[in-house]
Protein backbone atom coordinates (compact mmCIF):
# COMPACT_ATOMS: atom_id res chain seq x y z
CA UNK A 1 0.00 0.00 0.00
CA UNK A 2 1.25 2.94 -1.03
CA UNK A 3 2.23 5.56 1.46
CA UNK A 4 -0.25 8.83 2.08
CA UNK A 5 1.13 12.47 2.69
CA UNK A 6 0.77 12.83 6.24
CA UNK A 7 1.36 9.30 7.66
CA UNK A 8 3.88 9.01 10.28
CA UNK A 9 4.63 4.91 9.90
CA UNK A 10 4.47 3.01 6.59
CA UNK A 11 1.38 0.70 6.65
CA UNK A 12 2.75 -1.91 4.67
CA UNK A 13 6.13 -2.47 7.30
CA UNK A 14 5.79 0.00 9.93
CA UNK A 15 8.91 2.12 8.88
CA UNK A 16 9.08 5.60 9.85
CA UNK A 17 8.00 7.85 6.90
CA UNK A 18 10.46 10.99 6.31
CA UNK A 19 8.32 13.92 5.50
CA UNK A 20 9.11 16.80 2.82
CA UNK A 21 10.79 19.02 4.02
CA UNK A 22 8.04 22.54 4.59
CA UNK A 23 9.68 25.78 3.68
CA UNK A 24 10.84 27.87 6.54
CA UNK A 25 7.85 30.06 7.78
CA UNK A 26 9.07 33.99 6.37
CA UNK A 27 8.30 36.08 9.42
CA UNK A 28 6.03 38.91 7.88
CA UNK A 29 7.21 42.24 6.18
CA UNK A 30 6.64 45.17 8.51
CA UNK A 31 4.82 48.17 7.59
CA UNK A 32 6.90 50.79 7.37
CA UNK A 33 7.68 52.62 10.21
CA UNK A 34 6.23 49.57 12.64
CA UNK A 35 8.76 47.11 14.53
CA UNK A 36 8.15 42.92 14.18
CA UNK A 37 8.33 41.49 17.59
CA UNK A 38 11.04 38.97 17.28
CA UNK A 39 9.64 36.53 19.65
CA UNK A 40 6.02 36.39 18.32
CA UNK A 41 5.99 38.18 14.57
CA UNK A 42 3.63 41.06 15.64
CA UNK A 43 3.65 44.14 14.05
CA UNK A 44 4.32 47.09 16.83
CA UNK A 45 4.52 51.06 16.90
CA UNK A 46 7.73 52.25 16.30
CA UNK A 47 7.60 54.04 19.82
CA UNK A 48 6.88 51.10 21.36
CA UNK A 49 9.09 49.40 24.12
CA UNK A 50 7.43 45.82 24.61
CA UNK A 51 5.57 43.60 22.14
CA UNK A 52 1.31 44.82 22.50
CA UNK A 53 0.85 41.06 21.60
CA UNK A 54 3.69 38.52 24.29
CA UNK A 55 5.27 41.54 26.15
CA UNK A 56 8.75 40.88 24.80
CA UNK A 57 11.27 43.42 25.06
CA UNK A 58 11.82 45.17 21.40
CA UNK A 59 14.86 45.57 19.95
CA UNK A 60 15.41 49.64 19.42
CA UNK A 61 15.31 50.54 15.83
CA UNK A 62 18.49 51.22 14.50
CA UNK A 63 19.71 55.09 14.58
CA UNK A 64 20.27 56.87 12.01
CA UNK A 65 24.47 56.86 10.80
CA UNK A 66 25.79 59.79 11.94
CA UNK A 67 27.59 61.73 9.09
CA UNK A 68 31.24 62.15 9.29
CA UNK A 69 32.57 65.48 10.26
CA UNK A 70 32.40 68.06 7.59
CA UNK A 71 35.50 69.25 6.35
CA UNK A 72 36.44 72.95 7.33
CA UNK A 73 35.69 75.19 5.06
CA UNK A 74 38.45 76.40 3.45
CA UNK A 75 39.49 80.68 4.06
CA UNK A 76 41.62 82.58 1.84
CA UNK A 77 43.41 85.99 2.96
CA UNK A 78 44.92 88.45 0.92
CA UNK A 79 48.43 89.71 2.85
CA UNK A 80 49.10 93.12 2.89
CA UNK A 81 52.79 94.55 2.52
CA UNK A 82 52.60 94.60 6.06
CA UNK A 83 51.72 91.60 6.75
CA UNK A 84 48.09 91.80 7.85
CA UNK A 85 46.13 90.01 6.06
CA UNK A 86 42.09 90.65 4.37
CA UNK A 87 40.16 87.41 4.70
CA UNK A 88 37.93 86.62 0.81
CA UNK A 89 34.91 86.18 1.95
CA UNK A 90 31.24 85.36 -0.02
CA UNK A 91 30.53 89.19 -0.33
CA UNK A 92 32.72 91.14 -3.21
CA UNK A 93 35.48 93.07 -1.61
CA UNK A 94 36.78 95.88 -3.95
CA UNK A 95 40.43 96.18 -3.32
CA UNK A 96 42.38 99.67 -3.49
CA UNK A 97 43.20 103.13 -2.59
CA UNK A 98 41.97 103.35 0.97
CA UNK A 99 43.27 99.68 1.71
CA UNK A 100 46.94 100.41 0.24
CA UNK A 101 47.87 104.11 0.47
CA UNK A 102 49.91 103.04 3.37
CA UNK A 103 51.92 101.24 1.57
CA UNK A 104 52.92 103.91 -1.76
CA UNK A 105 55.91 105.71 -1.26
CA UNK A 106 55.32 108.86 -3.43
CA UNK A 107 52.19 110.72 -3.31
CA UNK A 108 51.38 110.85 -6.68
CA UNK A 109 51.74 107.04 -6.92
CA UNK A 110 48.18 106.54 -4.98
CA UNK A 111 46.89 108.00 -7.97
CA UNK A 112 47.69 105.18 -10.11
CA UNK A 113 45.85 103.06 -7.25
CA UNK A 114 41.69 103.25 -8.20
CA UNK A 115 39.29 103.46 -5.96
CA UNK A 116 38.09 99.80 -6.50
CA UNK A 117 41.04 98.36 -8.42
CA UNK A 118 40.17 95.03 -7.89
CA UNK A 119 37.65 93.28 -6.36
CA UNK A 120 37.50 89.55 -4.45
CA UNK A 121 35.20 86.78 -3.30
CA UNK A 122 34.56 83.22 -2.84
CA UNK A 123 32.53 80.79 -3.96
CA UNK A 124 31.50 77.75 -2.09
CA UNK A 125 31.66 74.68 -3.87
CA UNK A 126 29.35 71.35 -3.40
CA UNK A 127 31.84 69.78 -1.52
CA UNK A 128 31.85 72.44 1.14
CA UNK A 129 35.29 74.07 0.18
CA UNK A 130 35.57 77.30 -1.76
CA UNK A 131 36.75 78.52 -4.62
CA UNK A 132 38.42 82.38 -4.55
CA UNK A 133 38.22 84.65 -7.02
CA UNK A 134 39.39 88.03 -8.60
CA UNK A 135 38.41 90.36 -11.27
CA UNK A 136 39.88 93.55 -11.81
CA UNK A 137 37.67 96.76 -10.81
CA UNK A 138 34.25 94.79 -10.90
CA UNK A 139 31.81 94.89 -8.12
CA UNK A 140 27.87 94.63 -8.17
CA UNK A 141 27.84 98.39 -7.69
CA UNK A 142 30.42 99.16 -10.66
CA UNK A 143 31.93 97.78 -13.60
CA UNK A 144 34.58 99.88 -14.49
CA UNK A 145 38.26 98.49 -14.82
CA UNK A 146 41.04 100.27 -13.46
CA UNK A 147 42.96 102.55 -14.82
CA UNK A 148 46.81 101.13 -14.51
CA UNK A 149 45.76 97.22 -14.72
CA UNK A 150 45.65 94.26 -12.28
CA UNK A 151 48.00 91.13 -12.42
CA UNK A 152 47.78 88.01 -11.82
CA UNK A 153 51.47 86.41 -10.96
CA UNK A 154 51.14 82.85 -10.66
CA UNK A 155 54.74 80.28 -11.12
CA UNK A 156 56.57 82.85 -12.69
CA UNK A 157 54.06 83.71 -14.85
CA UNK A 158 52.45 87.43 -14.86
CA UNK A 159 48.82 87.36 -16.42
CA UNK A 160 47.38 90.92 -17.06
CA UNK A 161 43.90 90.35 -15.53
CA UNK A 162 42.35 93.92 -16.53
CA UNK A 163 38.73 93.45 -18.50
CA UNK A 164 39.47 89.33 -19.10
CA UNK A 165 36.48 88.64 -16.11
CA UNK A 166 37.35 86.52 -12.99
CA UNK A 167 39.92 84.63 -12.67
CA UNK A 168 40.37 81.55 -10.00
CA UNK A 169 43.07 82.49 -7.58
CA UNK A 170 45.22 79.89 -5.99
CA UNK A 171 47.50 79.34 -2.91
CA UNK A 172 50.84 81.50 -3.57
CA UNK A 173 49.64 83.25 -5.72
CA UNK A 174 50.24 87.00 -5.97
CA UNK A 175 47.98 89.74 -7.34
CA UNK A 176 49.67 92.94 -8.37
CA UNK A 177 48.39 96.09 -8.30
CA UNK A 178 49.25 98.91 -10.72
CA UNK A 179 53.08 97.61 -10.70
CA UNK A 180 53.19 99.06 -7.12
CA UNK A 181 52.19 96.72 -4.94
CA UNK A 182 52.00 93.10 -4.45
CA UNK A 183 49.13 90.87 -2.31
CA UNK A 184 50.04 87.53 -1.60
CA UNK A 185 46.88 85.06 -1.91
CA UNK A 186 46.75 82.03 0.88
CA UNK A 187 44.30 79.66 1.04
CA UNK A 188 44.43 77.13 4.34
Amino acid sequence: MPVRPGDAYCENCGAAVSQPAQPAAQPPSPTPGKIICEGCGEENMPDAQVCKKCGKQLAAPAAAPTPPPAAPAQRGYLTLPDGSQIEITLSQRAIGRVDLAKFVTQPDELNQISRAHATVWSEPTPDGQAKFFIEDGVTNVQNKASLNGTALLRGGDREEIKEKGKRELQNGDEIEIAELIKLKISIQ
